[in-house]
C-alpha cells in the first residue's frame, strides 16, 4: 500500500548509533479513514522522497524513488541488528560501564578503534 501526503520536514535528529529519526508534519488534513490506514502501517517500513520544487518530483525524483523501493530490505531484515551492529552496541556499553557515564563522540570513537584494532589483531596471530 501507499499513502501520499504534502509534509513539511519539522527536525532531524541523529541518535547516538548514527540512526536518524524525522519529525513529519502534513500540510493538509488527514482525513479520518487515511488515519486508520496509518495507524496499521505503525512500525512498517518505508521511505520518505523529500523535494524542494513545489510542483513535486520530477521524472528524474520517481526513477529514484522506484530504485529505492527496489533496494529497501525485507521486513525480516530489519528486526534484527547486524552482527556489527550488535558488536558495537556491546561495545557502547562496555565503553559507558568503564567511563561511568555516556562517552562523547570522540570517546568512544577511540575507544572503539582501539577495539576493533585488538579484535582484528587478536584473529590475526590465530592465521598462519
Amino acid at each position: 500500500m501507499v499513502k501520499s501526503y504534502s509534509i513539511e520536514l519539522k527536525s532531524v535528529s541523529r541518535a547516538p548509533d548514527k540512526t536518524v529519526r524525522f519529525k513529519l508534519e502534513s500540510l493538509v488534513e488527514v482525513p479520518s479513514e487515511d488515519m486508520g490506514i496509518l495507524d496499521s502501517m505503525l512500525g512498517g517500513i518505508g521511505f520518505v522522497a523529500l523535494t524542494d520544487s513545489a510542483n513535486g518530483l520530477t521524472e528524474g525524483d520517481m526513477k529514484k524513488v522506484e530504485e529505492a523501493v527496489s533496494l529497501m530490505p525485507e521486513r525480516d531484515m530489519l528486526d534484527k541488528k547486524t552482527l556489527s551492529q550488535q558488536l558495537r552496541s556491546v561495545l557502547w556499553i562496555q565503553c559507558k560501564q568503564r567511563l561511568g557515564r555516556e562517552p562523547n563522540t570522540e570517546e568512544f570513537a577511540t575507544y572503539y578503534k582501539n577495539k576493533m584494532t585488538a579484535i582484528i589483531n587478536k584473529i590475526k596471530e590465530t592465521l598462519e
